[in-house]
């Protein structure tokens, strides 16, 4: 059912498809967008105050390991709630990765005690999965919370189903409610999709900038913030943030698939991705074989890539 009053815009994720750099320019565009009639909470903020994380961690039902949860998750959500009690908007638009990760049935329960009659829109971001899998792969590593192979993850923890993901939300919020876009990792658009989504796609991108957050670890940094995961030890970060500045500008970039096995891990998707762009994204950019597109790299960058992790000694470790 259409709703009446509010319209809540909700920037569910996912992660590494320019989330952060996002958040940092909303957070800077606070004003400007409040001039258009959209407020975006200052509350609930993520550890780096850009984003809502600490209101969609409120949300979630079962915990990732590898997740960082604050000591109240539901003081984040009162304080939302607060907020939000004293705004007198048109619109709100709430981002937060771990969105994807929530219970959507929480999120509706949550916005329909404070405005009954709001319409939602739920924006998602989706990227080439072989990628996905890699950026994903790499954070958790760099942050210290995986010391598993890449092929491990890949096979048992990666999620890149965004057909059920997209279902999950529709079912809960209503048909046509999710607006997906495309990461194009080589040319990144971000901006001008989620003004797309929000409306102002005819008012210009000049109040809304960002800029480029969350530099990439390469592979020798990785490989030895993984090994050194592996003992426990009580200065790890700090051990860490040392091995990533060592090689800041001298490593080369962490890549775990070739052309060949990239092509073949992104056909467990293709039927899936397929009845995704039908049914969410417009146009469909897929072609019979499901391909998403929008990857940073070339066949053949990817190819020399993986070459030189070959001769470091460092594929498959």
């Amino acid at each position: 059912m259409t709703g009446t009053g509010q319209t809540i815009y909700l920037h569910i994720g996912r992660g590494k498809t320019g989330t952060t750099a996002l958040q940092r320019a909303l957070t800077g565009a606070r004003s400007a967008l409040l001039q258009r009639g959209i407020y975006y909470p200052e509350a609930a903020g993520g550890a780096r105050g850009a984003g809502h994380d600490g209101f969609a961690k409120a949300c979630i039902d079962e915990v990732p390991y590898y997740m960082r949860m604050p000591a109240n998750p539901q003081a984040a959500a009162q304080a939302m709630r607060d907020e939000l009690d004293r705004a007198q908007v048109p619109a709100v638009l709430i981002s937060a990765e771990n969105l994807e990760l929530a219970n959507p049935d929480r999120v509706r329960m949550f916005f329909d005690d404070i405005w009954p009659d709001a319409n939602f829109r739920i924006i998602l971001y989706v990227r080439s999965q072989d990628e996905l899998a890699e950026a994903e792969y790499n954070q958790l590593v760099k942050l210290g919370r995986s010391s598993q192979s890449f092929a491990k993850f890949a096979d048992h923890e990666f999620q890149g189903d965004f057909l059920s993901l997209a279902d999950r939300w529709e079912t809960v919020f209503g048909v046509g409610t999710v607006q997906a876009h495309v990461y194009d990792a080589a040319r990144p658009c971000v901006v001008a999709q989620l003004l797309a989504s929000l409306g102002l796609d005819g008012d210009g991108a000049g109040w809304l900038e960002t800029e480029r957050t969350n530099s990439s670890v390469g592979i020798r940094a990785l490989t030895a913030i993984r090994l050194l995961s592996m003992l426990a030890l009580p200065d790890a970060d700090a051990l860490s943030a040392r091995i990533v500045q060592g090689f800041d500008g001298r490593d080369t970039p962490a890549l775990y698939l070739d052309a060949d096995a990239a092509a073949c891990f992104r056909a467990r998707f293709a039927a899936s991705n397929r009845a995704f762009a039908r049914r969410f994204l417009r146009p469909d950019p897929t072609g019979p074989d499901g391909d998403l597109g929008g990857r940073r790299r070339t066949d053949q960058d990817r190819e020399a890539i993986v070459e030189q992790i070959r001769r470091l000694g460092l594929a498959g470790v």
